[in-house]
């Protein structure tokens, strides 16, 4: 199939679809489309595998996100968390267990949450063949913008400037942090909206939607 019989098959589309057009038929454009796409569906099978991998299945992208979510079960089982407490100890002069862990824990959850955001939309692109490499940043960055949001709103929340409900939080409580953090690690619109009205009653300007 070559790229040349396609362009021909669409310009044919675009005149029957043009209603100055003598031949004006919009059942005739649509199947011209539909012949158009099935052409386009047949040269993309019809290249090499590899090819197909990363340019159309994202093969490389989904052994990323899921590497990454791999290390994080990894860094749970062999007990990173208590690790990083340990460590943090030793440099504090305050024996705040629990607050290093909820720390940790928006990090990790929060890390989770992007890499959940990822796969989610890489499923999507991928289902309706619209994966392009130009994204490769996005996705690749996906996980550590989760992270960054997640701790961020765990700051803002045990700091005060932030509530989700009438009543206050209780940070204490590691399983409600996780969610938290998941949440904004995913849902980053929200996340951000949350940071921007924060930071716009902390300054008493009102930022651009």
């Amino acid at each position: 199939v070559r790229i040349e019989d396609i362009q021909n098959i669409l310009e044919e589309a675009r005149l029957l679809g043009d209603p100055n057009n003598p031949t004006f038929s919009v059942p005739k454009c649509q199947a011209k489309i539909s012949k158009a796409a099935g052409k386009y569906a047949e040269a993309l099978h019809c290249s090499q595998w590899c090819w197909r991998a990363t340019n159309i299945y994202a093969v490389h992208i989904w052994l990323y996100l899921l590497s990454f979510l791999g290390l994080l079960i990894l860094f749970y089982y062999y007990g990173g968390i208590d690790y990083l407490i340990e460590k943090l100890n030793t440099l504090s002069t305050q024996d705040d267990v629990q607050s290093y862990r909820n720390g940790i824990y928006s990090v990790v959850w929060g890390i989770i949450g992007g890499i959940f955001r990822g796969i989610w939309y890489l499923k999507r692109r991928v289902n309706d063949r619209g994966f392009r490499n130009s994204w490769i940043l996005w996705y690749l960055s996906s996980p550590i913008v989760g992270g960054i949001l997640g701790v961020i709103t765990y700051l803002l929340i045990v700091g005060g400037l932030l509530t989700l409900s009438d009543s206050e939080l209780n940070t204490e409580n590691s399983l409600l942090v996780m969610a938290v953090a998941a949440i904004a690690g995913y849902n980053w619109p929200a996340a951000t909206d949350m940071i921007r009205r924060v930071g716009d009653s902390v300054t008493g300007s009102k930022s651009p939607s």
